[in-house]
């Protein structure tokens, strides 16, 4: 591929390992209500929707107290209502709608990848031991033509020929389901979040006081507020 001779590019290599003695997987409700807990994906959207809340609710302010003042100073709250704070309301509207389905969509993906690595995973390993039960009669068949040659020096060539043909067949499909195994276990601790290499994505969104600091006064206030609720514990960042 023309790429240069870097060295220590880290990826180690993997044995092939042998099934025989693999437990299955079973599947988990409650690795599944962890995988979604941990989605990076998931919580995203979430927080977006938690998002949509704070602004949907600035805009409703915004709408109910944007009108003009009496003589006295009063608000008069009715006076000012337009037409584009009510179109504004409607768009947040639809944005949290829009957020809902693509979590429930997000929901359905995280547990139809779940079921179908589980299954690809427990696949292999009753393939692989499959191929190991298959071959040993074609060994013994093999060997019997061998033993044929070594004893009358008679060599039936046609079942020889099939024998080692089906032999490599069974290594093929062997290594075959092998590789697949090992795509599938690794899958399978990437949902799970298994291993150190997975910690980073288990990070939580920071708390920081200072966000957008630079914009104008209005997203300073929105910041504020959101500030104060996670202080005041209404806002769970692990939790949205």
């Amino acid at each position: 591929m023309a790429y240069p001779n870097m060295g220590g590019l880290g990826i180690n290599p993997l044995g092939l390992p042998d099934l025989r003695n693999t437990p299955p997987y079973t599947l988990s409700e409650e690795d599944l209500k962890n995988i979604k807990a941990k989605s990076s994906e998931l919580l995203t959207l979430k927080y977006l929707r938690r998002a949509a809340d704070y602004t949907k609710l600035a805009r409703i302010f915004s709408f109910l107290g944007s009108g003009d003042r009496d003589d006295n100073g009063t608000p008069t709250i009715g006076i000012s209502f337009g037409l584009d704070n009510i179109a504004d309301i409607k768009i947040s509207q639809s944005e949290i709608r829009s957020l809902e389905i693509q979590i429930k969509e997000s929901e359905f993906n995280i547990e139809s990848t779940y079921r179908k690595t589980v299954d690809g995973y427990n696949a292999s390993i009753d393939l692989y031991n499959q191929y190991v039960t298959a071959k040993e009669p074609n060994r013994k068949l093999f060997l019997s033509i061998l033993n044929e040659y070594n004893t009358n020096g008679t060599l039936a060539v046609e079942p020889l020929i099939r024998t080692i043909n089906w032999a490599l067949r069974f290594e093929l499909g062997r290594n075959f389901v092998q590789h697949f195994y090992l795509t599938s276990a690794s899958l399978l601790d990437r949902l799970l979040l298994k291993g150190t290499k997975y910690a980073i994505l288990t990070t939580k969104v920071p708390k920081n006081q200072g966000l957008n600091r630079w914009q104008d006064r209005k997203k300073i206030k929105e910041n504020k507020e959101i500030d104060n609720d996670i202080n005041d514990g209404k806002l769970d960042l692990e939790n949205p």
